[in-house]
C-alpha cells in the first residue's frame, strides 16, 4: 500500500506493508530499499531533468519495524527487499519470528524471473530457519518452511487462498547472530592470500 509521512515539514509518500488489527490500530512498515528508476530516481540531483522522465518518487523508510501477531513477532518485506539476506537479518535481530514477504511480479509475466524470486524467499528461510510466507500478486504466492521447503503454494496467475500452519522461530541461527561475518573474513582471507601468492610470483 502506499503510506505517507511528513519529513522537515514535507509530505513524501512511501511504499508500505501495514497490520491491521482487531482493535482497529494499523501499524505499518515503510520499504527501505527502494528499486532504482522504478521507485525513485538516482540521479535526480546530480541531472535534474530526469525527474521530468517520472522515475519514482517514493521516500525509503527508515526503521526496521516488526509486528506483533498473538503470541509471535513477525516482520515484513517488500518485493525487491527479499534480495538482501542483511535486511532480513535486521529484522531477525529485532525478534522476529517468521517473516512476511509482500510481492508484485506482474513486471515479468511468465518468464524465470518469479521463479528465481521465490527461490530467493527459500534462502531467507533455509539462513534464519524460520517460516516464509510469500503473497504475490501474480504469483507465485507460498508457504515455506524453516527447511526452504514449500507448504503450499500458487503457481503464477492462478487466484484463491492458501491456508497452512506455520511453527515460529524459538531458537536462533549462527546467521542470526553473526550476519555474514564469515564472508567478510574469508574476502579477507582470499585477498591476503592473492596478494603473497603475487610477491611470491615477483621474488
Amino acid at each position: 500500500t502506499v503510506d505517507w509521512s511528513s519529513v522537515k515539514g514535507r509530505r513524501v509518500y512511501h511504499n508500505s506493508a501495514a497490520l491491521i488489527r482487531e482493535d482497529g490500530s494499523i501499524p505499518v512498515y515503510h520499504k527501505r530499499q527502494l528499486v532504482p528508476l522504478g521507485e525513485f530516481n538516482p540521479f535526480a540531483r546530480q541531472l535534474p531533468i530526469s525527474e521530468e522522465l517520472n522515475l519514482g518518487h517514493y521516500t525509503r523508510g527508515m526503521e526496521e519495524t516488526t509486528f506483533q501477531l498473538n503470541e509471535a513477532s513477525f516482520a515484513s518485506i517488500i518485493c525487491f527487499e527479499s534480495v538482501f539476506p542483511a535486511i532480513v537479518n535486521g529484522l531477525n535481530r529485532r525478534g522476529a519470528q517468521f517473516l512476511v514477504i509482500v510481492v508484485n511480479d506482474g513486471w515479468f509475466g511468465t518468464s524465470a524471473e518469479p521463479y528465481q524470486h521465490e527461490a530467493i524467499a527459500r534462502l531467507r528461510a533455509i539462513e534464519n530457519r524460520y517460516p516464509v510466507v510469500r503473497s504475490a500478486n501474480t504469483g507465485i504466492s507460498a508457504v515455506i518452511d524453516r527447511r526452504g521447503l514449500e507448504v503450499k503454494s500458487m503457481g503464477i496467475g492462478e487466484t484463491g487462498v492458501i491456508t497452512a500452519s506455520i511453527v515460529p522461530m524459538k531458537e536462533h541461527t549462527f546467521y542470526r547472530n553473526h550476519g555474514n561475518w564469515i564472508v567478510k573474513w574469508s574476502l579477507l582471507a582470499t585477498v591476503v592470500m592473492a596478494g603473497m601468492g603475487w610477491r611470491r610470483a615477483r621474488a
